[in-house]
């Protein structure tokens, strides 16, 4: 066998050696009792399976890089939020592992009374609906954990027309809102 043929692991592997590494990044799991999550760290998106307790991002961050782990989907009737999500792989590990917590949700919606016009934005937070002419009802499509504050207002009035909000604020509790009534006249 050729001599530079058999020194090409070897260089492969002095050259590997000296890159630095990278770090893994991953995390655990809680509450996921539904399909729907993924989740991104910035090129990368991995969808996670109902019942996990744990993921892998399959790409490792090189040393001094950051990574910023966040909800792309939320899974259907819950909530995630993640912690320790964000830092930078030093000596190739990143510095805290990642959590992923999920708790139920619950939507936000409600009736319409004469609506006639078009031009009416309701508003929760900073989610923003437009409501089209004649519709009977809204929903807003984030969903909200228990315990959760919520205040549905009129954002824009629709055209010669006033709306108003009643049960329009409160606080989520373990079932969906749905009580929410727009009147326009």
């Amino acid at each position: 066998m050729n001599a530079a043929i058999k020194l090409l692991p070897l260089m492969a592997a002095a050259l590997l050696a000296g890159c630095g590494g990278g770090g893994e990044i991953s995390g655990t799991i809680s509450g996921l009792t539904a399909s729907g999550l993924s989740l991104s760290n910035g090129f990368e998106t991995i969808n996670v399976a109902k019942g996990a307790t744990s993921f892998s991002f399959p790409t490792e961050v090189d040393d001094g890089n950051g990574y910023a782990v966040v909800v792309l989907t939320q899974p259907t009737g819950l909530r995630c939020t993640v912690s320790n999500g964000s830092g930078t792989v030093s000596g190739g590990l990143a510095p805290a592992k990642v959590n992923v917590g999920c708790v139920p949700a619950w939507s936000i919606s409600g009736r319409i009374n004469g609506l006639v016009r078009g031009g009416l934005v309701l508003s929760n937070g900073p989610e923003d609906i437009a409501i089209a002419a004649n519709a009977a009802s809204f929903a807003f499509p984030t969903q909200q954990p228990g315990g959760a504050g919520y205040s549905v207002v009129v954002k824009t009035q629709p055209l010669a027309q006033r709306c108003t909000v009643s049960n329009g604020e409160g606080e989520i509790g373990s079932e969906a809102v749905s009580d929410v009534v727009v009147s326009c006249i």
